[in-house]
C-alpha cells in the first residue's frame, strides 16, 4: 500500500502576507518618519519606536540577535559621541544627541534584518514618491539666504531635502525597473519614476544631488549587468571596472579644476560655495584646539562658544543656532577630533568593503543599490554633515544598506566555515555554488 506524501499544512495568512506583519509595518512607518521629521516633526518617529517596541516584546531574543548581527564597529562612533558628555559644553545635550544617534542606527539595523532588501526598497520608493507628488501640490519656494536665487522647497520649504527625496526615488525606481523578480507592470512604473525623479532632481535645483544621482545609477547598472556574466568572469570583470573607474577619474577632476569658475556659473554658485569654503577655512585652523577628542558631540556649535559666535557674526547668522560646518570630516574632526574621524572611517570602510564584497559575489539590484547608496554618501558627506546625525534619513538610508551588506557577509562567512568551503566556492542567498 502506497504511503501518501507528506504535505505540510498551509500557512495562516499572517505568516504569508507581509502586510500583515508588524515589522513590516514598523519598517514603513520608520521610512516616514525618518523623511518627513523635518517637516512634521518627530509624531513619526515616536510611532515607529511604539511599534519597534511592540515587536521587541515579542521577539526579545530576536531583537537581541539582530542588534549583534553587524559586530562592534557601527556602535563605537555613537558610543564616543555619549562618552563625549564628559568633556561637552552641553553635557545633558550630547548625550540627548549621542542616544538618538545611536537609536538611528538600531533602527537601521532593524530594518535590515527584519524585512528582505526588495521590500525595503518598495517601501523606501512608495514614501518618496508620495512626498514628491505632496511638493508638488503644496510647493514651498525656497529662497538661498546669500544667493537670493529662488527654487522648488516641496512639502519641506527646502531644496535639499527636496532634492535627496528625488535622489532616493531614482534609485529605488531604477531598483525596481532592473529587478527581474518583480512584476512587468511593477518594473513599467519603476522606468517611469526614473525619467520623473531626474526631472524632480533638475527642478531642485541641486547640483550635487544631480551628480550623485547619475553615480547611483552607474553604479546600479554596472552591477546588475556584472551579474549577467557567468561566475568566473565577474571578480575579474568587477577589477576591471574598478581600475578603469580609477583612471577615469582623473581627467575627470582635473577638468573640474581647470573649469571650476565656469562650472560653478552654470548652477549660480560663487567660488566659496555660498560660504562653504570660508567654514572649512576656518575649521582646518579650529580643530587644533581640541585635536584628539573634540569639543563633545554636538558641543561646538552653542552659544556662549568663542569660536561658534564669532563664525555666526562673520557668515550673518543672527539666530546663532542650528549651523554645521556643512562637512561631515570637518564636522566630525571638530566635534569628536580624530579619535572621532578614526573611528568614522572605521565605520565607512566597513560598509563599503561589505558592499563591494556582496555586489562581487552575488550581484543583483538589490545589492548594486546598496553599493550605490554607500558610494554616494561618502561624495555627499563633503558638503553635509547627515551620515552621523540623529534621526537624519541619509544616516538611516546608509546604516540600513551597511546592515544588509555586513549581514550578506557575515551569513556567508558563517556557511562557508560550517561546511568548510574552499574561498572559490561563493554563496547565493541560502545556496551555495561552484564558481
Amino acid at each position: 500500500m502506497m504511503r501518501r506524501p507528506y504535505r505540510p499544512a498551509p500557512a495562516t495568512l499572517t505568516a504569508q502576507h507581509p502586510l500583515l506583519r508588524l515589522e513590516t509595518w514598523a519598517v514603513f512607518v520608520t521610512i516616514v518618519g525618518m523623511i518627513v521629521n523635518e517637516w512634521l516633526g518627530p509624531g513619526f518617529l515616536a510611532l515607529a519606536l511604539l511599534l519597534w517596541g511592540l515587536y521587541g516584546a515579542q521577539h526579545a531574543s530576536s531583537v537581541a540577535r539582530a542588534l549583534g548581527s553587524v559586530g562592534m564597529i557601527p556602535w563605537l562612533l555613537p558610543l564616543l559621541a555619549f562618552v563625549s558628555l564628559l568633556w561637552s559644553p552641553v553635557p545633558l545635550a550630547t548625550a540627548r544627541a549621542a542616544i538618538q544617534f545611536g537609536l538611528t542606527i538600531a533602527l537601521a539595523v532593524l530594518t535590515a534584518r527584519s524585512v528582505p532588501p526588495q521590500r525595503f526598497v518598495a517601501g523606501a520608493w512608495i514614501v518618496t514618491g508620495l512626498l514628491i507628488v505632496l511638493s508638488i501640490a503644496f510647493n514651498k519656494p525656497y529662497r538661498d539666504a546669500m544667493t537670493g536665487i529662488v527654487s522648488m522647497g516641496g512639502v519641506f520649504g527646502n531644496k535639499n531635502t527636496l532634492a535627496f527625496c528625488c535622489l532616493i526615488f531614482t534609485l529605488t525606481s531604477a531598483t525596481i525597473a532592473l529587478d527581474k523578480a518583480r512584476t512587468l507592470q511593477f518594473r513599467l512604473a519603476g522606468l517611469l519614476g526614473i525619467l520623473f525623479g531626474l526631472v524632480m532632481c533638475v527642478l531642485a535645483r541641486s547640483i550635487g544631488t544631480i551628480v550623485v544621482t547619475f553615480i547611483g545609477l552607474g553604479v546600479l547598472a554596472i552591477t546588475v549587468l556584472l551579474g549577467l556574466l557567468p561566475r568566473r568572469l565577474r571578480s575579474g570583470t568587477a577589477q576591471m571596472v574598478f581600475v578603469l573607474g580609477l583612471l577615469a577619474s582623473v581627467p575627470l577632476v582635473m577638468g573640474v579644476m581647470a573649469f571650476q569658475e565656469e562650472l560653478l556659473a552654470l548652477v549660480n554658485k560663487d567660488s566659496t560655495l555660498t560660504g562653504r569654503t570660508l567654514l572649512w577655512y576656518h575649521a582646518a585652523r579650529m580643530w587644533v584646539d581640541h585635536p584628539i577628542l573634540g569639543t563633545g558631540y554636538h558641543g561646538f556649535w552653542v552659544q556662549g562658544m568663542p569660536a561658534a559666535e564669532f563664525l555666526w557674526k562673520e557668515l550673518h547668522i543672527a539666530a546663532r543656532q542650528g549651523f554645521h560646518f556643512h562637512s561631515l570630516y570637518y564636522e566630525t574632526l571638530i566635534n569628536l577630533g580624530l579619535v572621532g574621524v578614526a573611528l568614522g572611517l572605521l565605520v565607512i570602510c566597513q560598509a563599503t568593503l561589505a558592499a563591494l564584497r556582496w555586489a562581487r559575489r552575488s550581484p543583483d539590484a538589490s545589492n548594486g543599490l546598496c553599493l550605490g547608496v554607500i558610494l554616494l554618501s561618502l561624495v555627499m558627506q563633503v558638503q553635509t554633515i547627515g551620515l552621523f546625525s540623529q534621526f537624519d534619513p541619509s544616516s538611516y538610508i546608509f546604516f540600513t544598506c551597511a546592515a544588509y551588506a555586513i549581514g550578506w557577509c557575515r551569513q556567508e562567512t558563517a556557511v562557508r566555515q560550517r561546511l568548510r568551503l574552499p574561498s572559490r566556492r561563493l554563496i547565493t542567498g541560502h545556496h551555495v555554488r561552484p564558481a
